[in-house]
């Protein structure tokens, strides 16, 4: 019997009519777009100072900002997301309001993957499991070849010092004041 995800099922309701398979346990390491570009090593956001952006690509929260992610990345848009031996695709989706919402990759196999916000990542059979939701519809498919691993992604960001509670600099701090 396969595990089935409630929660994901209340959230997307095609998702289980058309099938899913949970893949992993849920992490905030990364996101849904990270994770269609293959990068299970942080978030991507397109303007937030808090996640990772390809260089280079478009920021924002506008759908010419994904499709210029992707572009960095070797991707093209194709017609749609029937299967094709030696590529690999992606769905890019989009709400009404024209801001994307989230990726999903295709699989060497035809079917898909996705990650769910800071939930599982799961495999399901069509983009359209993901439809019908706050992830909207299904805008734009593109395309690389899969000989072709995407361009390796520059190496996270060193972490900063977290100050002591004598300062950067060894400097005792003055106590708190508590207000009542």
């Amino acid at each position: 019997m396969i595990h089935r995800l409630r929660h994901l099922e209340l959230l997307f309701p095609n998702l289980a009519s058309v099938g899913y398979v949970p893949k992993s346990e849920q992490t905030r390491v990364y996101n849904c777009i990270a994770w269609s570009a293959e990068d299970a090593s942080r978030v991507w956001q397109g303007g937030n100072v808090d996640g990772y952006w390809p260089p280079g690509a478009v920021e924002g929260y506008g759908l010419e900002s994904l499709l210029s992610a992707f572009a960095m990345l070797g991707y093209l848009i194709c017609q749609d997301g029937k299967y094709e031996d030696g590529c690999v695709k992606v769905a890019l989706y989009s709400n009404r309001a024209g801001r994307w919402t989230h990726a999903a990759r295709q699989l060497a196999d035809g079917r898909w993957t996705s990650k769910i916000g800071g939930l599982e990542d799961i495999i399901h059979k069509t983009p359209f499991a993901l439809t019908g939701s706050d992830y909207g519809d299904v805008i734009h498919y593109m395309k690389r070849p899969a000989a072709s691993p995407p361009p390796a992604p520059p190496p996270l960001p060193p972490v900063l010092k977290m100050p002591t509670r004598r300062g950067r600099k060894g400097r005792k701090r003055p106590p708190q004041l508590h207000q009542p």
